[in-house]
């Protein structure tokens, strides 16, 4: 695997595992907040709340939510099309 592709694998999965579960956290605290503004009793709310957020964080960790490794220093990428490693449609090293 190249160097610069690695230096993004890396970057993308540090910002990946910072930032899903930010999204996840503020989904619920916005939840939280316009329940709030509601009439429902607090139990209500409550259970209303836990209703999204078990199912919610249940799913988000049994995802397979981890980004993707650089799992070989001789792994490398390879177009669908026409196999050329690196290869991105359009692009001028694609042979496709």
């Amino acid at each position: 695997m190249s160097q610069e592709l690695s230096a993004y694998v890396a970057f993308y999965g540090t910002a990946v595992s910072i930032i899903r579960p930010a999204i996840i956290a503020a989904l619920l605290i916005g939840l939280w907040a316009a329940l709030r503004r509601t009439d429902l009793p607090p139990a209500t709310r409550t259970r209303t709340w836990l209703a999204v957020a078990l199912p919610l964080v249940a799913w988000f960790a049994s995802s397979g939510t981890s980004p993707p490794q650089a799992h070989s220093k001789h792994a490398q990428a390879h177009c669908h099309s026409c196999r050329s490693p690196l290869c991105f449609p359009l692009s001028s090293r694609c042979r496709c």
